[in-house]
This record gives structure tokens, sequence and C-alpha cells, in this order.
């Protein structure tokens, strides 16, 4: 089962406007859980603790989260925060793909579903789309029937680290 991290907007002017934040992730976790994932969503994580600890603390809490999951998928209006841009620049850097929330639907559920570690490569795309998503998983398909039929057990993919997971033409 593949982890996705649910990153959107938290902070908000007034207290209603907070919680129709977290109801909006929620909304998106629950579809991520019906969809086949398990699902880190730190706005029900910490919803309301505003003012315990700094900011700083649960934004670095949730880039320690983040770092663990497979995929993250951002909230619409995550633009308008600066911890989902963190979030989302963090994510890039690990090679962990992004996809939003709900135009790329098709492509997450290709997620829910892949076998596997996946990353992608650190200079990829801001997201990537369907046709992407769906390149870059039939190879990693490919690769596992692959090691399965030459009697490898452990599922991880034989690429070398400088050779690229999907070409240019796809990243177009």
């Amino acid at each position: 089962m593949r982890l996705a991290y649910v990153a959107g907007p938290y902070r908000a002017a007034s207290e209603s406007a907070v919680v129709r934040n977290i109801r909006n992730a929620e909304a998106v976790a629950v579809e991520l859980w019906k969809a086949g994932f398990a699902v880190l969503c730190p706005h029900m994580n910490t919803a309301l603790m505003g003012g315990i600890c700094p900011d700083e603390v649960w934004l670095k809490g949730d880039l320690v989260m983040l770092e663990r999951c497979d995929l993250v998928v951002l909230v619409p209006g995550w633009q308008a925060s600066s911890g989902t841009v963190a979030e989302h620049l963090r994510a890039r850097e690990l090679g962990i793909p992004v996809l939003t929330w709900p135009e790329d639907f098709e492509a997450i559920k290709l997620f829910a579903n892949a076998n596997g570690p996946f990353r992608c490569k650190p200079t990829m795309p801001a997201t990537i789309s369907v046709k992407q998503a769906a390149g870059i998983l039939g190879r990693h398909a490919a690769e596992q029937r692959k090691r399965r039929a030459a009697g490898a057990q452990d599922g991880l993919p034989t690429a070398k680290p400088d050779e690229p997971l999907f070409s240019s033409e796809e990243a177009a």
C-alpha cells in the first residue's frame, strides 16, 4: 500500500477559515483512502493545536512525515500557503511525485496500485500528467516483471542512479 501525503493550506485569518482548510484536506484524504492509499493528512494530525507550539515546529514535523511518503497530493489553493509551497519544494528535492487534486485523480489512482519503491528524478516538473505517470509506472512494472523472471525477490528497481526514469519527450 502506498503512502500519500495531503498538502494544502492550514493557517488562515479566522478560526472558521482554519476549520474550512482542515475539512478540505480531510475530504481529499478520505478520497485517497478510498482509492487505496494509506494517507497522512497533517491537517488532521494537529487540528486546532495552533498556539501550543511555534508554527515552525508543526512545519518541521510535517516535512519529516512528508519525507516518508510515496506521493504528495496538493489540495486546491495550495499556492497561497507558504507551508505547502515548502512541502512541494521538499517533495521535488526528494523526487517524490507531486500531483494536484482533483485534476490529477486518474494519475493518483495509478500510483495507488504501483508496486515497489518509487521516486522521480528531482528535476522533474512540478506536477506530472496522467500520460507521464502511466509511462513511468509502465516501465517500473516491466522492470519488476524482468526481476521476478530472473528470481529477484526484493522488489527494488535496478535502474542506475544516473539513468532517467522518463524521457524528455514524456516530461514535455
